[in-house]
């Protein structure tokens, strides 16, 4: 165990005491909230025309900087540091920045590929489904070839899936899952997803990103790092991008959104469904069993440096047969015993999926909710439910 002196274990009292005066999940609720009313009030000027000077292009640009790199990334990071009176090495712990292997990254990107797949029937389920109510899509029939060159094309990557899949993630499965983490695993997964669905705004992508709000939460907690989140968030969003050129261009991959009606011409409709059911259920399995590797690859047990039980107390027993035999005296004594109660900390906190901090403020589990811990996350979850409801209002109308 590496040596570790009396102030480091007095600064680890001192900041959760200190910790328990500044709730985390609260911090988090406000935080989001104005990142929320900010978003919206970011749409109302677009809406109103307050960029229509510039070209379309520009208005991407500086549309994607201000709600991705401002509200999404900054915002939490620097706000959530600055309430919590921390230092910005520990608010990357708190939002689980965590290291993974290169196996991960790989299993990672076949699961990124796998979500794409299954994501692809799942939001023409519910296009359809709420085509059925009544709602006409508002995508776009007309195409414009200058705006599906090479340059544009990884100008859209950047925007459409890097930005998101760094910015999107740390706002909900960093600061959203990491704050409400202490009130159980379910909760945190449950209301980051449904602000990160939500938070879309759109009701043509507000079901599926909620499904995929629960998968990358669930993976973040189980892997204790936020990385494997952010790699199939960026793979979903560029083979979406990537296929969107392929198809204008002819790319390689170009026929993918057309091989259903493809293969509904050439099969009929009944043997169409049963090759989509197929891949659906492959691609199913190949999410479920990565996942799992995943998870094993980097469940959290790896990141506890060798600390059990067994070794804490035979190190206790050699350092009290060490003062027994008057190797150590009573100061020496003391640190070590401070080495062993730091031990067991690092343990404990880490068996339990937590910090060593959230661990001190409640040893024996979860936390009990106080009724204004959320009340910020669910007013916000009410600011934008109603607008993605006007999205779907509008289309029928």
């Amino acid at each position: 165990m590496n040596e570790i002196e009396n102030k480091e274990i007095e600064e680890i009292v001192i900041e959760s005491e200190k910790r328990k005066k500044f709730n985390a999940s609260f911090i988090a609720s406000i935080i989001y909230f104005a990142m929320v009313f900010l978003f919206v009030l970011l749409k109302l000027f677009n809406n109103l025309g307050f960029l229509s000077n510039l070209s379309p292009i520009w208005q991407e640009i500086l549309n994607s900087f201000l709600i991705q790199i401002v509200i999404m990334l900054s915002m939490p990071f620097v706000l959530f540091t600055i309430f919590r009176k921390q230092k910005i090495k520990q608010t990357l712990k708190d939002f689980s920045f965590k290291k993974i292997s290169l196996a991960s990254i790989g299993i990672s990107i076949v699961i990124g590929i796998a979500v794409f797949i299954l994501n692809s029937y799942i939001a023409s389920f519910f296009s359809t489904l709420i085509g059925l109510l009544g709602a006409e899509s508002a995508g776009s029939t007309t195409v414009n070839a200058e705006d599906y060159t090479i340059p544009m094309f990884f100008l859209t990557v950047f925007l459409s899936a890097v930005l998101p899949a760094i910015c999107e993630e740390v706002a909900h499965r960093g600061m959203l899952v990491g704050a409400n983490k202490r009130y159980g695993v379910a909760f945190a997964i449950i209301i980051s997803s449904v602000c990160f669905g939500l938070l879309h705004m759109n009701i043509y992508q507000c079901f599926y990103a909620v499904l995929i709000g629960f998968l990358l939460g669930f993976i973040c907690i189980s892997t204790g790092s936020i990385y494997p989140c952010m790699i199939i968030h960026f793979m979903n969003n560029f083979l979406n991008t990537f296929f969107d050129f392929s198809y204008v261009n002819g790319w390689l991959g170009g026929g993918y959104y057309a091989w259903d009606t493809a293969m509904r011409s050439f099969l009929g409709d009944f043997g169409s469904y049963m090759i989509s059911l197929v891949i659906f259920s492959v691609s199913a399995f190949v999410l479920f069993y990565f996942t799992l590797l995943l998870i094993k690859k980097e469940r959290l047990d790896k990141s506890m440096k060798n600390i059990d039980e067994n070794y804490l107390q035979e190190y206790a027993q050699l350092v009290m047969g060490a003062y027994d035999k008057g190797f150590l005296n009573e100061e020496t004594l003391a640190k070590s015993k401070d080495k062993i109660y730091l031990g067991f900390l690092i343990y404990k906190a880490q068996q339990n999926k937590t910090s060593i901090w959230e661990y001190l403020e409640n040893p024996n589990g979860k936390l009990k909710k106080q009724w204004y811990d959320n009340i910020f996350i669910y007013t916000s979850i009410v600011l934008s439910g109603f607008f993605t409801l006007y999205s779907f209002i509008a289309l029928l109308l």
